[in-house]
């Protein structure tokens, strides 16, 4: 990874943060009263399956990056397909450049295989499908207690951290506007009750 990929991965990750405690302390500011209205059965069971996904998410990526990093100093590795496509052309291999495609494909695969990259990374896929589809479900939900909006956006802040799902601008055209409406409700219940 790259210094400017590392500090914006920073920059993302710190600005989640400073979102997510923002978000928390001014759904604290509402009325006590809050916590007396409907309650956020659904969206606990919600956050309840969605933080071991994310847990096993953090797990899975861990996996298969150190599988990664394996695979990278594996002496068999290739580094350029296409370059060693060529580089045995040039070398007078009497096979054609399909066949030393497909020769080059194999290679990769037993290396991915060797160091078990292919499953752990198939593993890391599946998870964070699952996560964020979750993920868009839960921003969806409408919390009714301050606990709730809490909960919910301390959750989201922490699964779109750590998935890597949006960019800052992305965050100010989806996140924030949700986090203003969940607010925004939780302040007018608390204004009528």
């Amino acid at each position: 990874m790259t210094k400017a990929t590392d500090q914006t991965t920073s920059s993302r990750r710190r600005f989640l943060r400073l979102a997510a405690s923002t978000a928390s302390a001014t759904a604290l500011l509402a009325a006590p009263a809050l916590a007396k209205s409907r309650d956020d059965t659904r969206l606990f069971a919600m956050i309840a399956r969605v933080r071991p996904l994310l847990v096993a998410y953090t797990a899975a990526a861990e996996r298969s990056r150190a599988a990664f990093a394996l695979v990278e100093a594996d002496p068999d590795r290739i580094n350029t397909p296409r370059g060693w496509v060529d580089e045995q052309l040039a070398n007078g291999s009497p096979l054609s450049r399909r066949a030393l495609c497909r020769l080059c494909d194999a290679r990769i695969a037993a290396v991915y295989r060797r160091h078990g990259y292919d499953v752990a990374s198939d593993e890391w896929n599946r998870l964070g499908d699952e996560l964020r589809g979750n993920l868009r479900h839960l921003l969806a939900m409408r919390p009714r207690t301050t606990q709730g909006a809490h909960e919910k956006w301390k959750l989201v802040f922490e699964g779109y951290a750590e998935t890597n799902q949006f960019e800052p601008e992305d965050l100010e055209e989806y996140l924030a506007p949700a986090v203003l409406a969940d607010l925004g409700r939780l302040a007018g219940k608390a204004v009528r009750t």
